[in-house]
C-alpha cells in the first residue's frame, strides 16, 4: 500500500487512480506475483502458503501504511 501513498502529494492516496493505467497494471502484476510466490514458492523460496486468516492479517497489517502516511502528509503540510 505504500506505493499508493507515495504516488501523489495529495492527502488522498487514491486520488485520480483511474487515470494512471500503467501504475494499476504494475501494481496488479506485483499483487499477483506476490501471491503466487507466497503460495507456491515452496522449497525454492523457503516459504509455505498462507491460510485465509494469515492473508487477512497480512493485508490488514500492510494497510496500516495508509493512515500512517495520511498523518505524515497532514503534519508536513
Amino acid at each position: 500500500f505504500n506505493a499508493f501513498c507515495v504516488r501523489s502529494d495529495t492527502v488522498n492516496p487514491f486520488n485520480h487512480i483511474n487515470e494512471n493505467s500503467g501504475f494499476l497494471r504494475v501494481m496488479t502484476l506485483i499483487f499477483v506475483v506476490q501471491i503466487i510466490m507466497t503460495q507456491y514458492g515452496g522449497e525454492v523460496l523457503r516459504c509455505s502458503g498462507l491460510n485465509p486468516a494469515e492473508w487477512a492479517f497480512t493485508v490488514a497489517l500492510a494497510f496500516l501504511v495508509v493512515p500512517v502516511m495520511l498523518v505524515v502528509k497532514l503534519v508536513n503540510r
